[in-house]
């Protein structure tokens, strides 16, 4: 971290970031590191972690320089550096360095300090072992039990740690919700090529979550961790592509199909969806079934009642197995509002079994509770004339949804906290048709 460093913007602060080099006795020089710029500050906090290589300890000629400088639109400012001989690396110490000026120049005025903190290697801590443990305690359900251990492996450098720790702290399990913290955990396992972290930030900045909003930027997060083949950057990057402003329907059912044949069970639903419409390209019925089927059987309860509705409203009108199906998506998800709004209507009107209006009611005010409007107005209906006396079955048409966010997209599964980005998020979106609605859920990123 830095300490009243030199304020070289006309706003009296200034944009630092750190480059850490190796100087050989000839004077040539290897950049080995650099920090992250910490905007519009003169006591800045990096708090990373650079590993010392073997090779380089092993010679006591050479000297790390750390270059200080302000970032720049045009070309970055130098604030000062300071170097430090290897021998004194070869020891745990934490130590404030002042910054120096360039060779043969002199400052009047002090241009602050930088601590470092350096671990020898005989005293390290065994991050592994730290993370390991972590891990066996959120499979165990003790995640406040957990974050220590992350924290603690997390300061020494363990990108894993990192990465865990900032999905805990971004959705407050084990800890209260620490959206900045977490997306500055995330942006410094990225740096270390973390896929998963490099999708979360994605999505963090898709959202304005934890800092400023930058779809841009998220949408490069997002291709960066794509191309290490993980499904649930593709399936967010589809999904940005699928309601964005620069909307791409053919690409993002592209990017859906590819995550669906990785076996991810919101871009399986999604596939499916942009089949069944024809968004992105030609209407195919069977493929439809196929993916929400998929989908199903992996328990993914939006792809559940998208394909009780499927198969509820199609020539074959299975609708014995479409109200199974939303019995079934409400066991997985109880707060699933199309999965009550689609049971309280076969409840209703006797789809696939008996008729009962008590239990239909209940349905309903779930469906409202969990954020579908359609159940309210469900419940003033049955509550008006000629209540339970509708003859005429639904054949309501759905159409693609409307942008609903929530927070849930990015929950890891059970058993892992490394799994969560672009997890489903049930959007309503149906037309009315006599009074009812029906409801299709699109997984949301």
């Amino acid at each position: 971290e830095g300490k009243d460093l030199p304020a070289m913007d006309y706003t009296g602060k200034s944009d630092p970031f750190i480059n850490v080099l190796v100087v050989q006795p000839n004077g040539k020089t290897r950049q080995i590191f650099q920090t992250e710029t910490i905007e519009q500050t003169l006591n800045p906090k990096w708090d990373e972690t650079v590993r010392i290589k073997e090779s380089y300890l092993r010679d006591e000629s050479l000297t790390f320089r750390f270059n200080v400088y302000d970032r720049d639109a045009f070309s970055n400012d130098y604030m000062g550096h300071f170097e430090i001989p290897i021998p004194e690396m070869k020891k745990s110490f934490s130590k404030w360095y002042p910054l120096l000026p360039k060779p043969g120049k002199k400052n009047k005025e002090a241009l602050g300090s930088v601590l470092v903190k350096c671990v020898a290697q005989s005293d390290a801590v065994d991050t592994d072992t730290l993370h390991m443990q972590a891990t066996q305690k959120i499979l165990q359900g003790d995640e406040k039990g957990a974050v220590p251990l992350l924290e603690q492996a997390s300061e020494h450098g363990s990108m894993a740690a990192q990465r865990d720790l900032a999905i805990l702290l971004k959705e407050g399990r084990g800890h209260d919700k620490d959206p900045l913290e977490a997306r500055r955990l995330f942006t410094k396992a990225s740096k270390n090529g973390d896929a998963v972290s490099e999708n979360n930030l994605g999505y963090m900045k898709q959202h304005g979550i934890g800092g400023t909003k930058n779809v841009t930027e998220a949408k490069e997060h997002y291709e960066i961790a794509a191309a290490s083949e993980l499904p649930a950057a593709m399936y967010n990057l589809g999904y940005s592509l699928f309601i964005g402003a620069q909307q791409d329907l053919e690409k993002a059912r592209e990017y859906f199909l590819q995550a669906a044949n990785l076996d991810y069970p919101p871009a399986m639903n999604n596939y499916a969806f942009c089949c069944q419409f024809g968004l992105g390209g030609e209407k195919n019925v069977e493929e439809a079934e196929r993916w929400y089927g998929e989908a199903a059987m992996a328990k993914y309860p939006p792809a559940m009642v998208n394909y009780g509705q499927f198969l509820q409203f199609t020539k074959e009108k299975s609708e014995k197995k479409a109200r199974k199906l939303y019995e079934q998506a409400l066991e997985c998800d109880e707060k699933n509002a199309q999965a009550w709004f689609s049971l309280a209507l076969c409840l209703e009107m006797g789809y696939g079994g008996d008729v009962d209006l008590d239990k239909a009611k209940k349905a309903y005010e779930a469906a409202e509770k969990y954020g579908e409007p359609e159940g309210g107005k469900a419940l003033k209906r049955m509550a008006g004339p000629g209540a339970g006396h509708l003859k005429k079955r639904i054949r309501g048409k759905s159409i693609p949804p409307r942008d609903s966010r929530s927070p849930k997209k990015e929950r890891p599964s059970k058993g892992s906290v490394t799994k969560g980005e672009g997890s489903g998020l049930e959007v309503p979106s149906a037309e009315k048709k006599k009074g009812h609605r029906r409801t299709r859920s699109m997984g949301r990123g």
